[in-house]
């Protein structure tokens, strides 16, 4: 199975607070645009989850979300058959909280 993970714009963000996960509650505003990822799935004969793809600057292990968010759906509905899943990354990945710090790269500090 292929399915496309669509870009977002972020039109407007509220951090709401710190959850204990370590994970913030957020309230936004975005839109779709038309640029995605592509995500193939194949259901393998093994138990396992292997993720992997075209990025090397992404993790693809048990750090990634769509591994940790497989992991959650496996728990909750009992069903632990194999996936094997391939993205091919089209959007670009920028964390603004590894890179804030950094004056080289924003020049001030800030990215506006």
């Amino acid at each position: 199975m292929r399915v496309r993970s669509y870009a977002k714009i972020n039109l407007g963000i509220e951090i709401l607070g710190k959850r204990e996960d370590g994970y913030h509650e957020i309230r936004s505003l975005f839109q779709t645009i038309d640029f995605s990822d592509e995500l193939e799935f194949k259901r393998t004969q093994d138990r396992k989850i292997i993720l992997h793809g075209n990025d090397p600057a992404v993790p693809w292990d048990g750090r990634n979300l769509i591994y940790q968010a497989i992991e959650q759906i496996r728990q909750k509905a009992g069903v632990f058959f194999g996936l094997e899943i391939y993205v091919n990354k089209n959007i670009i990945v920028i964390n603004f909280f590894d890179y804030h710090d950094n004056r080289n790269y924003y020049g001030n500090g800030n990215i506006f």
